[in-house]
């Protein structure tokens, strides 16, 4: 099953303010993501999101399709200090969370993997690719959130994550 995430770079000098008036949750630090909703002038929730910070850019990840909603809600809430791009056809990505997923991952990283802690957000090598790689929980198992860049790349990360996963369960 795939959910196809929405995904925006939020910059600007007022990007932090923008986000702490727009969002209801927090926004996090550098290096790290967080869950974080977004409420309509009436409190009521219209966006479920995880805002990642990395470098000088905000990433809020949505899904669930509501794409135009949460576009129109940011243009009625623009501000002048703030660029708001929709990156989602620029960036695209999986989950894997599975016992020993940490394991999994060092197998085909370049980068080691073993001091990520829960919620944390880096930029990691696999195989070949450049990817941006968030560790998150869904049940009881860790996993991973991984997003390439291209559709290409990600067939090639899922490819490589499945041989992973035959050969482990034989």
């Amino acid at each position: 099953k795939r959910i196809i995430l929405e995904k925006y770079r939020i910059t600007g000098e007022g990007e932090q303010g923008w986000l702490n008036r727009i969002m209801a949750g927090h926004i996090p630090e550098q290096a790290r993501f967080s869950l974080n909703p977004m409420l309509s002038e009436k409190g009521r929730l219209i966006g479920d999101f995880n805002a990642s910070s990395l470098g000088n850019n905000l990433l809020p990840n949505a899904g669930y399709g509501r794409q135009g909603c949460n576009i129109r809600w940011f243009g009625k809430n623009a501000a002048d200090d703030v660029a708001i791009e929709n990156i989602s056809d620029l960036c695209t990505g999986f989950q894997i969370a599975r016992p020993n997923v940490t394991a999994l991952l060092k197998k085909v990283a370049y980068d080691t993997n073993e001091t990520m802690h829960f919620l944390d957000l880096r930029h990691m090598v696999i195989e070949t690719i450049e990817c941006l790689v968030q560790k998150v929980s869904n049940t009881d198992d860790l996993g991973y959130e991984i997003f390439a860049a291209t559709w290409i790349e990600l067939r090639y990360l899922e490819f490589t994550f499945k041989s992973l996963l035959r050969i482990i369960d034989a």
